[in-house]
């Protein structure tokens, strides 16, 4: 069976040639026995990317070689639920702009939303959801629309968005800032500005400039990144607003410098150049694939406990940061605690129920778990990029 860097090398191939047409590894094809197609597939879900390695596989005709394994269909199948939620989440979005049209509420397609017209095609970058940004202002106006007008339900408040859900099972995030408040380094100052130089394109549509979509891409890198991972999927996003362009590089660097994430920044764009311009590694970027490798797309426990102890300072600290969220953070989800702070408590323990209520119990059990039994070698590739990527602060 294949390596892991064996293995992301040959997925990072079939992504290099479908998205931005560049070449094959040579023994591509040589390589793809049917154990290591049964290792490949699992890495490409855990990083969002089966349906660009099915899709390289029905390019070469290489499925006919799997007509009596069940492997074939599994692929074919990534295809087609790739392309019928692309067109559900589509359906619903188009529904959207026109509500807000209607209502007069501004607004800033996010994410996969934005994103994915920049791939060759619309479903081969899969999101789970529809992310959506308005002013906090017209928030509870909005959110009133979606439940009256569309039939939304409202699954709840979080410190930066509410999410609904459609009658046919599509998920819509509706951010009303670009953050968590004390989030990612200082993306609040950065970020919190968006609405000052956004576009209007029309139709109550806006756009962020070209520098602060590239700037919140890389916040929203970061963010992940710190909590287990951010996945190769955001290096593709990454190469693809970099091709854009359009952005002023010195305006953003100096965005990107403000944020706290320049050095990140830098590093991610070596890493997508080894990946997709065939540039030599460094001990970094060395480093640097294999955590984004393990983690996925959302990110891996494991890379999450190693990062919240260096970044806490301990294990303690660290056990205590998720038990209990800052006083910052809960008003957003709950904006009467800016009158009744002593109520911060009781929101806690609300909180820690809903966790445990909602199966979220299992997951955080072994948090508490894996607390106690960080491997050194993760620890100390993680104190690595901590230092070299200047994420050392706490969030």
């Amino acid at each position: 069976m294949l390596s892991d860097y064996e293995n992301i090398d040959i997925l990072i191939g079939a992504v290099r040639h479908i998205i931005f047409g560049g070449a094959l590894p040579a023994d591509f094809d040589s390589r793809l026995t049917p154990d290591a197609l049964n290792k490949l597939l699992f890495t490409a879900k855990r990083h969002g990317l089966a349906q660009i390695l099915a899709c390289e596989m029905l390019e070469r005709g290489l499925l006919a070689n799997y007509k009596t394994d069940p492997l074939e269909k599994s692929l074919r199948d990534e295809v087609a639920k790739a392309v019928a939620k692309c067109e559900k989440q589509q359906i619903e979005f188009a529904r959207q702009q026109d509500l807000f049209n209607k209502v007069k509420i501004p607004f800033i397609p996010l994410k996969g939303a934005y994103i994915r017209s920049l791939y060759p095609e619309p479903w081969m970058r899969t999101s789970c959801d529809i992310d959506i940004l308005v002013k906090e202002s017209d928030l509870e106006y909005a959110a009133r629309e979606l439940e009256q007008k569309l039939g939304y339900t409202n699954r709840g408040r979080s410190a930066h968005d509410m999410l609904f859900a459609s009658k046919n099972g599509v998920y819509l995030e509706l951010h009303y800032n670009l953050f968590n408040s004390g989030g990612v380094l200082n993306s609040d100052g950065v970020l919190s500005g968006v609405w000052d130089n956004a576009h209007d394109i029309g139709r109550y549509r806006f756009e962020m400039s070209e520098e602060l979509t590239y700037v919140y891409h890389i916040a929203h890198m970061v963010k992940h990144f710190v909590i287990g991972g951010c996945g190769v999927r955001s290096f593709i996003d990454l190469k693809l607003l970099q091709n854009k362009g359009g952005f002023d590089r010195k305006k953003t660097d100096a965005l990107l410098e403000i944020g706290g994430f320049l050095k990140f920044e830098k590093a991610v764009t070596e890493l997508a150049s080894v990946w997709f311009d065939s540039a030599e590694h460094t001990e970094l970027t060395r480093r640097l694939e294999l955590y984004i490798v393990e983690g996925g797309v959302m990110g891996n426990i494991k890379n999450r406990v190693a990062i919240g102890q260096q970044r806490e300072r301990g294990k303690l600290k660290y056990i205590l940061s998720r038990l209990f969220v800052p006083y910052d953070v809960m008003k957003k989800e709950h904006p009467e605690l800016e009158k009744h702070k002593w109520l911060l408590p009781v929101f806690e323990l609300k909180r820690m129920w809903r966790v445990i209520s909602s199966g979220r119990g299992r997951t955080a059990a072994l948090e508490l778990k894996l607390n106690n039994s960080v491997p050194d070698d993760r620890r100390e590739n993680v104190e690595y990029l901590l230092k070299h990527l200047e994420l050392n602060k706490k969030i």
